[in-house]
């Protein structure tokens, strides 16, 4: 990779940082002091809480409500077969069920 003006670029090593660097030189900065941010406030802590429990929530009952809608479309021709059967045994009632 090479700069506008030709010269390769390169990543400062530990002992050129104290140095001036040509301009187009990205300098990587080290961040002092602590790198753990303040703790979350007790809103923040449930709305974080309630994001990482509503997932698993949405994605379970939507594995749920899939299996419950295959398992009533598959049984759908038995129960079409039992009621056609107990119709069949059954004395004309006028139109009217009987359950």
């Amino acid at each position: 990779m090479r700069s506008a003006v030709g010269a390769p670029l390169r990543a400062p090593l530990a002992a050129d940082r104290n140095r001036s660097l040509p301009a187009g030189v990205v300098v990587f900065m080290e961040q002092g002091g602590s790198t753990m941010g303040e703790e979350p406030a007790g809103l923040d802590l449930l709305l974080g809480l309630l994001l990482m429990a509503a997932i698993p929530t949405v994605v379970g009952g939507a594995v749920i409500l899939s299996l419950v809608g295959l398992t009533v479309w598959a049984t759908a021709p038995l129960r079409r077969r039992g009621r056609a059967k107990a119709e069949r045994g059954r004395a004309p009632s006028g139109g009217a069920r009987d359950h």
